[in-house]
């Protein structure tokens, strides 16, 4: 029972927030109760939680990894609560308890419905689970339509139904109110914009001053802040200030519509199609302000770049979205105009901190990645039971031929008479049913497709974004700008 896993899946919704039974904590305790019911207490549990995502799609972070885990054949059993905890998309739900649980031998039990796969061979439980399948679903969509028409009718009305309101005011009662530290400080931001100062000297002058960010500032404000203030605001944070029309008093609404029911992609909807009322909290700055900061923003000129093939179309560095500062955390920027530089652009506003202006060639910092990582797989390699025996020792047989070579060697002590003909059968089974597993094992595929990446990677003569994703997690950049690299230890276990 010490090999046997079972994955607890846990999913809140925001909707289901107002119903004390589904609570996760409700939720993992029925849980824990079924799995002492079953005697699985004994195996290794482990808990995958979805807080606040709907059970429309699957597209949810902990429900990805859990099913990845069972494609690689690390889970045994996966228990929630109901079927609506798992997903309230029918044909879905289906697919992964008809198809792919099956295929991958995994357990699936929903408590509440008193459905176990165990009881059923290749079936999902009859009628009775289909309906209710598609009642969670209706339901779904039901609850989500009435919700969407009931946040826009409240939006006309101008009342304030977004969780978090804009930097210079507190939420009360679904209307803005004026918080007078960040409002001083929204002023203060129009002010140096109306003197000429651009977004990089605004946020110098605000970190000079120490003035904390509006995610610092947030924070401070709880109980326990989340961390020490650095006060280094980015120019794209200051823009947006500068272009808010809340600060004159003007509400505003709907900038964003959900791709579809149940989806939590977004996409921005046209200016022209915004719910605006203006006049309708107290503002912050005048009109008059506002209107000559944004006129001042439009007239100030813009960079001239040459209009050549390569400026158009840049550079994009196979290592880019993975370089990350180790002084502060934050990825590094490659440079727009040639791609020539990762550049640490956090920092720029803030001299007295290590990483300011840090900066390291891009072909430098590919090349000797690249050389790296070449050896890091070759050295795995030639160690690879696989890959001595396909590439290091060609007169080795291959998997396949090891198996006939043991069958008929099997054989062979049957008619030399060695071996009884119960203990022939029996081995036989046993040698057929071991091949077997390894054939259809999801480790074993993905062990050969990692071992055949690594073996392309160490003939090619450049870097490639596959390679790049496949074994390593990120390069370090560090402030006298030698370089680290963290490994995915993960991928290169596998084709070891």
């Amino acid at each position: 029972m010490n090999n046997f896993v079972v994955a607890k899946y846990i999913r809140l919704s925001i909707e289901d927030s107002q119903t004390s039974s589904l609570s996760i904590e409700n939720q993992r305790n029925l849980l824990d109760a079924h799995i002492k019911d079953l005697s699985l207490h004994d195996a290794e549990i482990i808990e995958f939680v979805d807080n606040g995502y709907s059970g429309t799609n699957f597209e949810r972070p902990a429900m990805q990894r859990l099913i990845e885990l069972a494609r690689c054949g690390k889970v045994d059993c996966i228990m929630v609560k109901d079927l609506s905890r798992f997903g309230r998309n029918m044909i879905e739900a289906g697919y992964y308890m008809e198809k792919v649980f099956p295929l991958y031998r995994v357990r699936f039990i929903s408590v509440s419905d008193s459905y176990d796969s165990s009881h059923y061979e290749n079936d999902t439980g009859g009628l009775e689970i289909v309906f209710k399948h598609l009642i969670h679903e209706y339901t779904s969509k039901d609850m989500s339509r009435k919700i969407k028409a009931a946040r826009h009718a409240k939006s006309l009305r101008g009342e304030y139904i977004c969780a978090n309101c804009v930097y210079g005011y507190k939420k009360h009662n679904n209307s803005l109110v004026v918080d007078d530290y960040a409002a001083e400080i929204v002023r203060l931001i129009f002010k140096l914009a109306s003197e000429g100062y651009i977004l990089k000297d605004i946020a110098s002058q605000l970190y000079e001053q120490k003035v904390l960010t509006p995610s610092e500032y947030k924070s401070q404000l709880r109980a326990k802040p989340l961390k020490e203030p650095i006060c280094i605001w980015r120019p794209e944070v200051i823009r947006n200030i500068l272009s808010d029309e809340q600060y004159i008093g003007t509400y505003i609404a709907g900038k964003t519509k959900t791709a579809e029911i149940g989806s939590r992609k977004i996409y921005h909807v046209d200016k022209s199609e915004w719910i605006r009322i203006p006049n309708h909290h107290t503002a912050i700055v005048s009109d008059r302000l506002f209107n000559y900061v944004q006129e001042g923003v439009k007239s100030k000129p813009k960079s001239p770049i040459t209009d050549t093939p390569k400026n158009r179309r840049g550079y994009s560095s196979p290592l880019k979205g993975l370089v990350k500062c180790e002084c502060c955390g934050r990825t590094m920027a490659q440079n727009r105009k040639s791609g020539k530089l990762f550049s640490c652009l956090h920092t720029l506003s803030a001299p007295d901190i290590a990483c300011h202006k840090l900066s390291h060639p891009a072909q430098e910092l590919e090349q000797g990645v690249f050389s790296e990582l070449q050896k890091k797989v070759a050295d795995i390699l030639q160690q690879s039971h696989l890959v001595r025996q396909e590439f290091f020792s060609p007169n080795k047989h291959s998997e396949e031929n090891d198996f006939e070579v043991t069958k008929r060697e099997l054989y062979e002590k049957l008619i030399l008479g060695q071996v009884s003909k119960a203990e022939y059968l029996a081995d036989r089974e046993l040698l057929e049913s071991h091949s077997y597993s390894v054939a259809h094992s999801p480790k074993s595929d993905l062990s050969a497709k990692l071992q055949v990446i690594a073996v392309n990677l160490i003939k090619e003569e450049t870097l490639s974004r596959e390679y790049v994703e496949t074994f390593i997690n990120v390069i370090n950049i560090h402030p006298d700008n030698t370089v680290s690299i963290v490994w995915n230890n993960e991928a290169l276990s596998t084709i070891a």
